[in-house]
């Protein structure tokens, strides 16, 4: 049985606050002398975090960064300060057995300044069924690694090119190409997420936050202390007289 796999990678794609992300990475980590688990505790020892292909709130990556496996390999990779590249962009592949072959971006992780291209640069992997299931092999694409091993695609002439970003006379920060000057616009596919294949359409649902109530002011500065603001929300009138106040 072969079975192309799909590629959902998580950069981008969740909807989730990067404060959470944050956390998540050290959930249930296993503290070093103490075998009790610890939810939410940022371990010093255990940063960098080891970024993989699975999100970090996920199992298989907190396994991959346990510290009960031994010492792990510090990340060799400096995230692009500048991403150039997104989901349903043409580009073209400038190594390996697909050099020179042009498709679209699946997925990218920019943590790891990799970049998946649909159906190219792909590996063949045996997946076992266990004891009684057969097992099966799945094709899935291997990462390619932006900016040097894949190239956008210039839409005037259709060959890979270099580009810068600028502004527009809208003030629009936009892609171009520094060979041809031209726009290099964002495929529709790029602002597909885990909840909404486009912003524009979304509908807030029950448990979204209005923007009505985002903006709504909750807090008023007064100039009285904790004490005294609860003494007049609760009617207390204070009967004793203040001592004199000496300023030296």
């Amino acid at each position: 049985m072969v079975r192309l796999t799909p590629i959902l990678r998580w950069s981008d794609y969740f909807n989730l606050p990067k404060r959470y992300v944050e956390r998540a990475k050290f959930k249930g980590t296993v503290i070093e002398g103490n075998m009790n688990i610890i939810p939410h505790k940022t371990i010093k020892y255990n940063d960098p975090w080891v970024y993989t292909n699975d999100p970090p709130w996920t199992d298989l990556a907190q396994r991959k960064n346990d510290p009960r496996q031994g010492h792990q390999r510090p990340q060799l990779i400096e995230p692009l300060k500048t991403w150039d590249f997104f989901r349903g962009d043409m580009v073209e592949i400038m190594v390996g057995k697909d050099k020179g072959k042009q498709g679209n971006i699946a997925a990218y992780i920019r943590e790891l300044n990799a970049v998946f291209v649909s159906g190219l640069n792909l590996e063949i992997q045996r997946i076992s069924g266990g004891a009684i299931a057969s097992s099966s092999i799945a094709i899935k694409e291997k990462p390619l690694i932006a900016p040097h091993q894949v190239k956008l695609i210039d839409p005037y002439d259709g060959k890979p090119c270099t580009i810068e970003w600028r502004y527009t006379a809208e003030g629009e920060l936009v892609r171009v190409s520094t060979r041809s000057g031209r726009i290099i616009p964002k495929a529709p596919a790029w602002e597909e997420s885990h909840d909404y294949a486009k912003k524009s359409t979304y509908k807030p649902g029950p448990d979204d936050t209005i923007d009505a109530e985002l903006k709504r002011v909750t807090f008023e500065p007064k100039l009285m202390t904790v004490a005294e603001e609860l003494m007049k929300a609760n009617g207390i009138v204070e009967t004793r007289k203040r001592g004199p106040v000496y300023i030296y």
